[in-house]
């Protein structure tokens, strides 16, 4: 029989123990009891070795210096729900990994053997996870659809580190829980009694909790991917706040597996939740306030832009009124009462014209009557006076001075806009915050007259990086130089003649001017701004509306890299969203220890 350390320990706990935690000590004195009697008289089992931090269950010492750890899950087949090649365990309530705790102390005992010793024992320890109320038959038949869908390596591996009921009392599959093959090799008494007497358990008090999602709460499970994220552009800053995080938590847990009552391990773990949210409060507090200015960007902005939009609108219409008004001017004083007469014979003997030049045209020896030809005027009133005054030149230089104007205000407003938004994120920057940073210890990160300058002049910064779209402050606008012929708008624009009288003739030229000046204003917004059926790329509201969108993300990014460095609102809005997740965690863990400690009050 082998020499035991620790059985009183747990015969203890036993009596005062109750719940998770008394149903794992019988597992575990089940286990010690078998291996008791089936390991060699020079072997020592010890339960809850002191050999770090955490306390594995069993380690089994042997006489030619192989080390074997057990974590022991007295767990009924019925709760355990899946399970992965991983080691990973999923029961109904929670999820455990004996495997990744095993490996732990395996570490840990490496570590404590060498510090004892000076000699390392890495491939001399074997591991392994017990279920000691489960038979390894039952358990396969359980899970047999899940080992088809592994490979076989897998299934080995598994069933290599994993032991059931039936291996309590077969030792040699307690031999195979080793990676390595184990070297040989002997320690001298005072060796073996100075790791025997260091490891012994330490008396604790007979109480301990079964806490809740207890793995994912200490290796931070739902903060994983997003600080895996955070550290693709800001390695030192994702480090800082993980290991801020990571000392909380783990304090906290400390305290709460070693608690004696239920009601220290739940204020233990209430304070982490009141710690964590007071850590997390600066982060909240800077993305709401960023979140609410760029809303506040976006809103603004849109005003912006449907202001240049209605001023151009504005200032173009008012252009052609007045030039409209100024040619009914010019009919009332130049119009002839045989003025119907001369324009409906232009009109037709300027088909007659165009004909007959073609003709002419197309002979050497009449091509300079063509000529003459060309310089007889067939042009219409209307044509006249829309030459005169809404000619395509005219147009497009109007155009250009209403956009050369519009576009001072639209910039001079967005740098009144921006610069009360960089003055916003200054002033955040500048408070004092519960949680300092490593880049505000390092004085990478505060700020001062550089920063401040900055924040004055973003409006500018922000303007240059972005700059006008398509130069408006010096257009001539293009596409409307592609302007179709004075004479397509004056046709458009007549007006059937009825009774001919001078009063009705001047009437009916006025209407006609309008008509034209109305469908060439038409023709000009839509040159501006296309119906959306239409191609848009190019117009130049489009190309506002894309470069207000451009000012907005600008800013918000100068402004977040001034607040927040490296890292992006969205970093900030994952990580925020990764706490929520794991205060769920907490949460859960909290229900389930005021469950228990109503049952124990019952009891």
């Amino acid at each position: 029989m082998a020499i035991v350390y620790g059985r009183e320990l747990l015969e203890e706990g036993l009596e005062v123990a109750d719940g998770q935690y008394k149903i794992g000590l019988k597992g575990e004195l089940k286990v010690l009891n078998s291996l008791e009697k089936v390991l060699s008289s020079n072997a020592v089992l010890v339960a809850k070795p002191n050999i770090g931090e955490y306390e594995p269950d069993l380690l089994i010492l042997q006489p030619n210096l192989n080390f074997i750890l057990a974590e022991v899950k007295n767990t009924s087949l019925s709760s355990i729900k899946a399970i992965q090649s991983n080691g990973l365990i999923e029961c109904h309530t929670y999820q455990m990994n004996p495997t990744e705790q095993v490996k732990y102390h395996r570490d840990q005992l490496q570590h404590f053997v060498y510090a004892v010793t000076k000699k390392d024992v890495y491939r001399n320890i074997g591991h392994c996870v017990v279920f000691p109320s489960i038979s390894r038959s039952e358990f396969q038949k359980k899970f047999q659809s899940t080992f088809t869908h592994w490979k076989n390596s897998d299934v080995n591996i598994f069933f290599k580190y994993h032991l059931f009921q039936e291996d309590l009392w077969e030792f040699s599959k307690w031999e195979g829980c080793f990676k390595f093959k184990p070297e040989v090799f002997a320690l001298n008494e005072f060796d073996i009694f100075s790791l025997l007497n260091k490891m012994k358990p330490r008396k604790h008090s007979k109480f301990s909790l079964n806490i809740l999602n207890a793995e994912a709460i200490r290796t931070l499970v739902p903060l994983r991917p997003v600080f895996s994220r955070m550290e693709e552009v800001d390695v030192d800053e994702t480090n800082f706040i993980r290991e801020t995080i990571q000392s909380l938590v783990h304090n906290a847990m400390i305290t709460s597996e070693n608690a004696i009552s239920v009601t220290e391990g739940l204020l233990s773990l209430k304070n982490l939740r009141m710690e964590l949210s007071h850590e997390l409060t600066p982060y909240v507090n800077k993305a709401n306030e960023l979140t609410q200015m760029e809303n506040k960007l976006i809103t603004e902005g849109r005003v912006i832009t449907e202001s240049f939009k209605m001023e151009v609108e504005k200032e173009l219409k008012s252009f052609f009124d007045k030039q409209t008004r100024s040619m009914q001017s010019e009919i009332e004083i130049g119009t002839k009462w045989h003025s119907t007469l001369t324009d409906s014979t232009k009109k037709a003997s300027g088909l007659v014209l165009k004909g007959t030049k073609h003709l002419l045209s197309m002979n050497e020896h009449t091509k300079s009557a063509a000529n003459r030809l060309s310089s007889i005027d067939s042009r219409t009133l209307i044509e006249h006076l829309l030459e005169n005054f809404l000619s395509s030149a005219a147009i497009s230089t109007k155009t250009g001075l209403v956009i050369k104007s519009a576009s001072k205000k639209y910039e001079d407003k967005w740098k009144e806009i921006i610069d009360e938004y960089s003055y916003y994120v200054t002033q955040l920057a500048s408070e004092k915050s519960n949680t300092v940073t490593r880049k505000q210890l390092n004085n990478k990160h505060s700020i001062g007259t550089s920063e401040q300058v900055l924040g004055l002049t973003l409006g500018s910064a922000v303007i240059g990086t972005v700059g006008l779209a398509a130069g408006w402050h010096t257009l001539t606008y293009a596409a409307l130089n592609v302007f179709p012929p004075i004479a397509f708008f004056a046709a458009i624009a007549t007006v059937t003649t009825g009774i001919v009288t001078k009063n009705h003739v001047i009437e009916t030229r006025k209407q006609e001017v309008k008509n034209a000046a109305d469908t060439i204003y038409s023709h000009v917004m839509k040159e501006l701004n296309p119906p959306r059926t239409v191609s848009r790329k190019n117009a130049l509201f489009t190309q506002v509306d894309e470069t207000s969108n451009l000012y907005t993300l600008q800013a918000v990014k100068q402004g977040t890299e001034q607040l927040l460095g490296n890292l992006s609102l969205d970093h900030y809005r994952d990580l925020i969203h990764g706490f929520q997740q794991f205060d769920q965690l907490l949460q859960e863990a909290l229900v389930d220890l005021e469950c228990q400690l109503q049952v124990k009050e019952t009891v």
